[in-house]
């Protein structure tokens, strides 16, 4: 608090920090470092020029700071740690810094143009400090004292953050953070839903029950807080707690095989498909995650998964999707039959287009076609050895005709 109470008595037009013979009347912006006195901080002119200022050094006769003009566009940078403070003045802008000392007797600083290359390192950050800084406008920070808020707030909290490879940038493409989260939130309908469906549409008290709210970023690689949808009851319970728990054994299982497979016998196997889903937009964005669920019935859990870490529980679920089989049943209309191919093809009601083989017990069968029915189908899912992309491959193995068309109503 001293550091944003120092910074916001010294950024006014009317508040002087320093004049200097070559660049004018200054004035602080923002601190980000303070002992005493500012250590590290930006100051602007009256025209608009801005520089990031390190105090350097303090004699009974004079002080020294260093000066590196930057444009916003690269204080942004500086502010998302894509540039090291140690970049920020040995490779600055214009090429050169200023190195500005004022006596301590005289009302006037002065100012020299210096090559950066010439500072000695004793000067200046060493090459891996980064500004981490937290009250970005653009992109605030929130307490990371989740387990205190999450029963202050009733609500159950979860913070996400993507370890990316070179830890330190505080940016992520659109794309790799809108599957995350994505993926993520369908695990939670996934883990939530008891039934073993492999397809079908998630159940609406579901979704409603089972919903994220992205509330904020916080300090991290990149960082994102989630919130539960509704407030806790009496007990400090929402109905998403126990399914977070669940997301939290699912998570802890790491890459262990043994753990995994016994976690995912005991659900839906679409939570398989999704966790594959969330492994495989971490793999592609190469970042490793690391989560924290707090609730207001006290409950936290904290667990980070390494890129490696992600690689192998990758591994473990292609092996278990090899093996998924699933029987599903599945209403619409059997709109074709070709006997000597024995194959079907199928429109469910949600106008999915289902294709696949006939069991051999169907050898002397006689089909009307079209018509509304219910049938059963075994599903096989597999995966491409080089896209890993997979494929479903179904088996008509039973019919059961309906005597009226259904509803996705009458389906639910």
């Amino acid at each position: 608090m001293l550091i944003l109470k120092y910074a916001k008595r010294w950024f006014s037009m009317e508040a002087e920090f320093v004049g200097v013979d070559l660049l004018g009347k200054l004035y602080i912006e923002e601190m980000f470092l303070f002992y005493d006195e500012p250590q590290l901080f930006t100051c602007i002119s009256k025209f608009g020029q801005r520089f990031m200022v390190l105090y350097v050094d303090y004699t009974e006769q004079d002080q020294t700071w260093l000066f590196a003009p930057l444009t916003e566009a690269r204080l942004a940078f500086a502010k998302s740690n894509r540039i090291s403070l140690y970049d920020v003045f040995t490779k600055p802008e214009d090429e050169f810094i200023w190195k500005v000392i004022k006596e301590n007797n005289s009302n006037i600083a002065k100012a020299t143009q210096i090559d950066p290359m010439g500072i000695s390192s004793d000067l200046l950050p060493t090459e891996d400090a980064y500004l981490n800084w937290k009250n970005d406008e653009m992109m605030p920070c929130i307490n990371e004292k989740i387990f205190e808020m999450a029963q202050s707030e009733r609500r159950d909290i979860v913070n996400l953050s993507l370890e990316i490879a070179n830890g330190h940038v505080r940016e992520i493409d659109c794309v790799s953070l809108g599957e995350v989260l994505s993926n993520t939130q369908n695990i939670l309908y996934m883990l939530a839903h008891r039934g073993n469906s492999a397809r079908g549409k998630i159940p609406s008290n579901i979704k409603v029950e089972n919903s994220l709210q992205v509330t904020g970023t916080y300090a991290a690689s990149f960082g994102i807080q989630l919130k539960s949808n509704e407030l806790s009851d009496l007990l400090g319970e929402t109905r998403l707690s126990d399914t977070l728990k669940l997301f939290a054994q699912l998570l802890m299982t790491k890459s262990d095989p043994v753990e995994l497979k016994a976690f995912l016998i005991t659900q839906n196997q679409r939570v398989v498909l999704k966790y594959r889903n969330l492994m495989k937009t971490l793999i592609e964005a190469d970042t490793g995650i690391k989560v924290e669920i707090a609730s207001p019935n006290k409950n936290y859990f904290d667990v980070k998964l390494s890129v490696q870490d992600v690689k192998n529980t990758l591994s473990i679920l292609d092996g278990e999707i090899n093996n998924m089989v699933t029987v599903e049943k599945i209403f619409g209309e059997i709109v074709g039959i070709h006997t000597e191919k024995k194959t079907f093809s199928f429109r469910s009601v949600d106008g999915e287009h289902i294709t696949g083989k006939l069991a051999d017990h169907f050898n002397e069968t006689t089909f009307e076609v079209p018509k509304h029915m219910e049938i059963v189908v075994e599903q096989k899912i597999q995966l491409n050895n080089l896209t890993k992309r997979e494929k479903y491959i179904y088996t008509l193995i039973k019919v059961n005709d309906t005597t009226e068309e259904l509803t996705n109503e009458d389906v639910e």
